[in-house]
């Protein structure tokens, strides 16, 4: 089973990608075999609800203590300008990483995140705008392709 870390807890899309992936089918889960098993919140209270509405067992005080315990992570931080703190560490340690939309707000910023994801082949995935390509960009691993971008 994959075990999902999710660094953000402040917006709706931790509560519903947590709940597809923890929730029994019948719940409105997913039935895919991958766990949210642990999640860090801006807000203590906030990742409490959060943990306890989409059967989280795991609230970290600090992102760096799901290195080594996650398969892959999830960054669905409220601002963008946070992103690039909060996926590279996981990049650099060859976890798997998703990024919410926006990737970041700067273009230096982004640049670092591809380069460190190429450097540990592994896939991060850039979530798409409305009305906009979507982009992911995947070495070594079959989950996405390299250097793809699709409408």
């Amino acid at each position: 089973m994959l075990r999902i870390g999710m660094i953000g807890a402040d917006n709706f899309h931790a509560l519903a990608f947590s709940r597809l992936a923890n929730l029994p089918p019948e719940e409105g889960g997913s039935g895919l075999p991958a766990r949210v098993t642990m999640l860090w919140g801006e807000s203590a209270q906030r990742a409490a609800f959060v943990a306890n509405e989409a059967h989280i067992h795991t609230v970290v005080d600090d992102p760096a203590r799901m290195l080594g315990q996650v398969d892959a992570v999830m960054v669905v931080l409220r601002h963008g300008a946070q992103h690039h703190d909060a996926a590279l560490p996981f990049l650099r340690a060859g976890i798997s990483t998703w990024v919410d939309k926006p990737f970041t707000t700067d273009i230096g910023q982004a640049a670092a995140l591809v380069a460190a994801a190429r450097r540990a082949a592994r896939c991060w995935r850039a979530a798409p705008r409305a009305n906009t390509a979507r982009m992911c960009f995947g070495c070594g691993t079959n989950t996405a392709p390299c250097a793809r971008t699709a409408a």
